[in-house]
């Protein structure tokens, strides 16, 4: 079971990839209240900070999603760095 788990982390992190964006397409199409109905809001009304704002909101949620899955295979993995 262990060798399995970098097998299992790579298709999360794969799926993370491709599920983040198709939440953002999905909220701007359908949702009425989230950070992609704000962008789409931002866009038709054009204020200066508003999109790249939210855009960047959107990236930090991203990276701290990435994050917590890497550090989650890096203590689950330990056993694989230890002494030779």
């Amino acid at each position: 079971m262990p060798g399995v788990v970098p097998a299992i982390f790579g298709g999360m992190r794969l799926g993370l990839v491709y599920s983040l964006p198709g939440v953002v397409v999905g909220e701007m199409i359908r949702a009425r209240t989230g950070l992609d109905r704000r962008i789409s809001f931002y866009a038709a009304c054009f204020p200066a900070g508003g999109v790249p704002g939210t855009i960047l909101a959107l990236a930090v949620i991203g990276l701290t999603l990435n994050f917590l899955v890497v550090r989650t295979e890096a203590i689950l993995l330990r056993w694989k760095d230890g002494p030779t």
